[in-house]
């Protein structure tokens, strides 16, 4: 079984489709409004946030070598994660 986490729906929902005569129409097509995740927009956030310090990702080189970018992505993600639970409450 395949464990799915509540990536908190479209950030940027896409519910309206420009048409080639330049009108819109809404589309069934487009899963979830289309665009990224919440999920993954608060961990580009977060990302954004640990590059920004230099010397925190100094100390991160010398901690995790060669593996940073891989323990990197999953803090960030483990930080969207708690995110969206905030939001639940």
């Amino acid at each position: 079984m395949v464990d799915i986490k509540d990536d908190g729906g479209p950030a940027f929902p896409q519910h309206l489709l420009e048409t080639r005569d330049g009108g819109f129409e809404t589309s069934s097509d487009v899963p979830n409004g289309g665009g990224m995740t919440l999920r993954d927009y608060f961990a580009a956030k977060a990302l954004n946030g640990f590059l920004s310090d230099a010397e925190s990702m100094v100390a991160l080189r010398e901690r995790y070598g060669h593996q940073v970018a891989q323990n990197l992505a999953m803090a960030c993600y483990q930080f969207a994660d708690a995110m969206l639970e905030a939001r639940k409450s």
